[in-house]
């Protein structure tokens, strides 16, 4: 319970937009997260640059929208929109 201590109403959830990886060949059945697949690329991207979500670099997200962006990707753009390419 200490770990969702700061969570004091439904307000402070935010459902999370990501983008898939195209190159990503992995069970997309398996959503629990329990299973490590070792497969030398990461399930999800960053929609604007293409970096992998895969722990080497930083990544956030919009609080008006969820869409999750690279650290990277906020920095050259320099601005607080959606930027996802649809």
């Amino acid at each position: 319970m200490e770990a969702a201590s700061h969570i004091k109403s439904i307000k402070n959830v935010t459902e999370l937009q990501l983008v898939d990886n195209p190159a990503w060949c992995g069970d997309k059945e398996s959503i629990k997260g329990d299973k490590y697949d070792d497969l030398q690329c990461a399930r999800f991207i960053c929609p604007v640059v293409g970096l992998e979500m895969n722990g080497r670099h930083r990544f956030c997200f919009l609080r008006s929208c969820g869409c999750v962006f690279s650290e990277r990707a906020l920095k050259e753009i320099k601005a607080e929109v959606c930027h996802k390419v649809f």
